[in-house]
């Protein structure tokens, strides 16, 4: 879908992000928009519960929203590209990912 925003000639927000903390979350969120009427665009997943789907929801041109699951890996992520960006002004543009500990 994002190729699909940029060959039809749109420029800016492509999609806005809803993060679900659980998978039942995630489950419920998917259950209410398929009850409105939505379908899913695109979909996939970034390891185990890490799901993620576009709708067609193209309220404003082109933008369309996202259901995400944010826990187990990708949340973590998510969390480290937050505190590297913690008191960012605006500088250096490219920030250090505090690394995990190994498992």
């Amino acid at each position: 879908m994002w190729r699909d925003f940029l060959a039809a000639g749109h420029e800016g927000l492509q999609h806005v992000a809803c993060w679900m903390e659980t998978p039942a979350a995630m489950d419920a969120a998917l259950a209410r928009a398929a009850a409105l009427g939505y379908t899913i665009g695109q979909s996939g997943s970034a390891g185990e519960n890490g799901r993620f789907v576009y709708l067609c929801t193209e309220g404003h041109a082109g933008t369309v929203v996202e259901l995400s699951e944010a826990c187990g890996a990708k949340a973590q992520l998510f969390k480290r590209v937050a505190a590297a960006a913690q008191g960012w002004d605006g500088t250096d543009p490219v920030r250090a990912l505090q690394r995990l500990p190994m498992r």
